[in-house]
């Protein structure tokens, strides 16, 4: 037994690299890590449960962290939020644009998106959504919707309207969206809680206008019925 159990903890130690110190059981029987074996580890107060799916390879109860809020780090959490909020989750709005890549911006909940058909089981500091559209990145890694309808998601889902023109002004800055692509997927949404406000900002930040204070001046130039500025331009000489 003792042998299995030096075996099984190593296995899942390399397993769980690329989650950020969890894993999920369906990964560990991959491994032939068995529900047995995780059970034995989890009563020794070696491995901790975090719900249906996830083991925390670690007693977090040890480290004074409730087990039902989930893991502290931020890779680790995204890992733990898809795979236990529902059937086909994956990480949407600004969590999608984070995981993407996006830098300068924090937030303390982990947005996840569902079919309509999915039940959703609540976690401390997830927010789920039911888009209407969901479109999944392709290749590995965490489960994420592609950047261009996450920026858009991320904008109709911000706690106000300036967090909303930040959320699509960076990720464009940031080279993680195509402008274009954006814009044209953003013709095809028939509804949207901000459609006059994302009008004006989506086409300006596609226009070239990739900071709030651009942003800003464009939106007074309309209110006034002023020309719009000229975009600054990349030249070579």
């Amino acid at each position: 037994m003792g042998g299995r159990g030096v075996w099984r903890r190593g296995v899942a130690a390399r397993a769980a690299e690329e989650f950020g110190g969890v894993v999920s059981r369906s990964v560990l029987r991959q491994h032939a890590v068995t529900h047995d074996d995780v059970r034995s580890e989890v009563r020794a107060h070696r491995w901790t449960a975090l719900g249906r799916h996830t083991v925390f390879l670690g007693d977090l109860a040890a480290a004074g962290v409730d087990p039902v809020c989930g893991p502290d780090g931020p890779v680790a959490r995204a890992w733990w939020a898809v795979w236990e909020s529902g059937s086909g989750a994956m990480l949407d709005g600004v969590s999608a644009l984070i995981a993407a890549g996006m830098t300068g911006f924090t937030t303390d909940a982990v947005h996840v998106s569902l079919s309509t058909s999915s039940t959703f089981y609540p976690l401390p500091r997830v927010v789920p959504h039911w888009p209407t559209r969901r479109i999944r990145q392709p290749g590995g890694g965490l489960p994420r919707t592609v950047p261009e309808l996450a920026t858009l998601h991320a904008a109709t889902w911000a706690v106000s309207d300036r967090q909303a023109a930040l959320l699509v002004a960076m990720p464009v800055q940031q080279r993680l969206v195509n402008a274009p692509r954006l814009l044209e997927l953003w013709r095809t949404v028939r509804r949207s809680d901000r459609r006059e406000l994302l009008d004006g900002i989506i086409g300006d930040v596609c226009d070239g206008a990739h900071s709030l204070g651009e942003l800003d001046v464009a939106g007074l130039c309309r209110r006034y019925g002023l020309p719009q500025p000229t975009r600054q331009a990349v030249r070579t000489e």
